[in-house]
């Protein structure tokens, strides 16, 4: 089960992919074509063509215009960053990026403990499924600090570290220094429904999401992948 739910999830971003960088360029191509149509159309329209035929082209357009927008947002709401970032930059790298542009204002420092030994490693042995559910999990957990960890004081100063490890097991911690969660223990209890969908995922998977927190001490969010699961 644990494989054939890796294998749906790499389908999944296979067929987003198709979709980004095939069917929606098409789509954008086959709708140039028909605007170029309807000027010549009017400026030269044929007597023995049916009076319905301009009427035709214009609902075309507009149907193919309303199924591309459609398509183009629900593209936009359902596709992670992962996928592409992953192929392009590999997982480390992945985050990085993602911590520079997408939580750019969220923290005053951020403390990237990583060599550059581990990154190489980890793109080498971990797996696009594992690297993908790790990715997401991490990227939730950056959510969760960016919006929580200031708790009612906006102007709070808020530090990051992201650690990562890879010997044998891969390790990714997520830590900040906010206010931290109240009643929060070792498992996910009390930290939100994001949190608890990741962690379940990567138990299938073979891995663990755990959270550690106290009032005023942060919140470290511990992400492990077993060898095992690496495979």
């Amino acid at each position: 089960m644990r494989r054939r739910i890796v294998d749906v999830k790499l389908l999944g971003a296979q067929h987003r992919r198709v979709l980004h960088d095939e069917i929606l360029p098409q789509m954008h191509l086959a709708l140039l074509r028909l605007e170029t149509l309807r000027p010549s159309m009017q400026e030269h329209p044929d007597p023995s063509a049916p009076t319905s035929t301009a009427l035709a082209l214009d609902e075309a357009i507009e149907r193919i215009s309303d199924s591309h927008r459609r398509l183009a947002a629900m593209m936009r709401s359902t596709t992670p960053s992962a996928p592409h970032r992953l192929e392009r930059d590999g997982l480390l790298n992945a985050i990085h990026t993602m911590i520079e542009h997408d939580f750019q204002q969220a923290f005053d420092e951020v403390v990237w403990a990583v060599s550059e030994d581990t990154i190489h490693q980890i793109d080498e042995l971990v797996p696009p499924a594992i690297a993908e559910l790790t990715f997401a999990a991490v990227q939730e957990a950056l959510r969760n600090a960016a919006r929580h960890a200031r708790g009612s004081d906006l102007h709070r100063r808020l530090c990051l570290t992201l650690k990562a490890t890879l010997s044998p097991h891969l390790e990714v911690i997520v830590a900040d220094d906010g206010v931290g969660i109240l009643a929060a223990s070792s498992s996910t209890t009390g930290t939100g429904g994001g949190l608890l969908t990741h962690s379940a995922l990567l138990a299938v998977a073979g891995g663990s999401l755990t959270v550690k927190s106290a009032p005023g001490e942060g919140v470290t969010v511990r992400i492990l992948l077993p060898a095992d699961a690496l495979r």
